[in-house]
């Protein structure tokens, strides 16, 4: 498979009969691939009534950290038959948060504007503009012509169905889990203080005790003679002592309880863990068809481990090929990095723990990469739902 050039880009852009990008601009080729513009309509979860909403000329729309957000081209795409077209957000939005969550390629013979689905994993607002190139899209020779079967072409606005699929509920965003984090912490205020509280009432229970049984040796000695005086004051402070010992031991203990609820905790590590890199990405089960990887050994060496390939050969699908290059991509968004010199995708393995779930072992120089990066820890989940195959990693790492 081929990518096209600049030079053979720009025969294939530019010829009036084909159409492949409309409306097209000769200037918006860069690098071997043409930056696609965002359009007029756009989508944003977080509204209390979301709905589509359309942008003027040079409009913006801003993406809140948490938000998904549905952004249609401005451009009508349409796909050679012996094609396939390859397409991602440019670099420089990517690296403030922004992760497209909708996919990267384009099945030949498809026609009609490209919807991207994203979401913003930054710490701060993402704007964009109508009219300001965001999309690269790039193209594969195919060494044969391939009908399109899939269901989302002819595409002009943005359909109801995601816009569905987006709207209900609560999104468990970070801005959510940061407003219950403070809520917990509101929590555990109030629990100390009620501690506090019944550390108070118990001292003043045990002083009150103290004192009335000062006054009940005192009656004992007005009322009695001087033995029954004695034996019964003896009997009465033996039994108060002992009362008083064992609530002393209660008071000191909840005493112990509240000073470490005030106190830092002396064994606290130095340092603690937080997140320091996101990833996500899909994959089209039928991709694995068109890339040929379960025919030609050759390609499937190149992009998977031997130890990745062994188990596949146990429960062969195009599911678990899918998923397994879905984390290859997400650790590779996670990390910040592209297919450079050193990196290759045999670099990155996963593999199935005790239980069953995926783990990532890294080697070369992506392990470089991420140790360099302060990383310590990987979490990955890989889902499966109809035709796709998505990935999410997380690298954990401790804190500066």
């Amino acid at each position: 498979m081929a990518f096209v050039g600049n030079a053979s880009l720009k025969v294939l852009l530019g010829n009036s009969k084909n159409k492949v990008i409309d409306p097209y601009n000769p200037e918006n080729i860069k690098n071997g691939a043409y930056e696609l513009t965002l359009g007029e309509q756009v989508f944003l979860t977080g509204d209390d009534k979301p709905s589509v909403k359309s942008l003027l000329q040079g409009g913006q729309i801003r993406i809140e950290p948490g938000q998904f957000a549905l952004l249609l081209t401005e451009e009508k795409v349409t796909i050679p038959k012996n094609k396939m077209a390859f397409i991602s957000i440019k670099a420089g939005i990517k690296f403030k948060g922004l992760i497209n969550v909708s996919g990267f390629h384009v099945d030949p013979g498809f026609t009609g504007k490209l919807l991207f689905s994203v979401y913003n994993a930054g710490p701060s607002n993402i704007i964009l503009s109508r009219g300001t190139r965001y999309f690269p899209i790039w193209f594969a020779e195919l060494d044969e012509d391939q009908t399109y079967k899939g269901t989302h072409g002819n595409l002009t606005r943005i359909p109801d169905e995601p816009v569905s699929a987006l709207s209900q509920g609560e999104l468990s965003s970070p801005n959510v889990l940061s407003k219950r984090i403070d809520e917990l912490k509101g929590l555990k205020t109030k629990i100390e203080w009620v501690a506090l509280a019944l550390l108070t009432l118990l001292i003043g229970l045990t002083v009150k005790i103290w004192t009335d049984a000062n006054k009940l040796k005192e009656a004992a000695e007005l009322g009695y003679n001087h033995k029954t005086e004695e034996i019964l004051t003896d009997s009465v402070y033996h039994d108060l002592k002992e009362n008083q010992h064992e609530l002393a031991g209660k008071v000191d203990s909840l005493y112990r309880i509240i000073t470490t609820l005030h106190s830092p905790n002396k064994k606290k590590k130095e340092r603690e863990k937080m997140i320091k890199g996101f990833g996500c990405d899909m994959v089209l089960h039928e991709m694995t068809n068109l890339l040929k990887w379960e025919q030609d050994k050759q390609i499937l060496e190149r992009c998977f481990s031997a130890a990745e390939i062994e188990q596949y050969k146990h429960s062969p699908s195009l599911k678990f090929l899918s998923g397994r290059f879905a984390v290859k991509e997400a650790l590779l968004k996670c990390l910040g990095k592209g297919m450079e010199d050193g990196i290759s995708l045999t670099q990155i393995e996963t593999i199935s723990g005790s239980m069953g779930q995926p783990e990532l072992i890294l080697s070369g120089e992506i392990k470089r990469i991420a140790d360099s990066k302060g990383i310590v820890d990987f979490h990955v989940s890989i889902s499966h739902s109809g035709g796709f195959s998505i990935a999410m990693v997380i690298a954990e790492g401790l804190e500066s």
